[in-house]
């Protein structure tokens, strides 16, 4: 018998063997799994950074704001009479 082809649908599951974090998709998403291996490391072989690594999955729309940033509008301009 011949092997199959691979089908263009089918689904892959990888896990990091660093995290354990689990990465699902088509073929492509190996990838990402190879770049966030690579992450773990190139964090490993720096000295204390390999245990703050944190996956970042997506980034929020509308970060919030810290109250530093936060301006209180002027107060309004009065006309004095001449």
């Amino acid at each position: 018998m011949f092997p199959m082809p691979h089908a263009a649908d089918e689904i892959y599951r990888l896990t990091c063997r660093f995290c354990d974090l689990v990465f699902q998709g088509p073929l492509s998403v190996q990838e990402d799994w190879i770049k966030h291996l690579q992450r773990h490391i190139m964090n490993t072989s720096v000295p204390r950074t390999g245990a703050g690594m944190v996956e970042v999955t997506s980034l929020p729309k509308d970060p919030p704001s810290s109250p530093e940033r936060q301006t209180t509008p002027p107060p309004p301009v009065t006309q004095e009479a001449s």
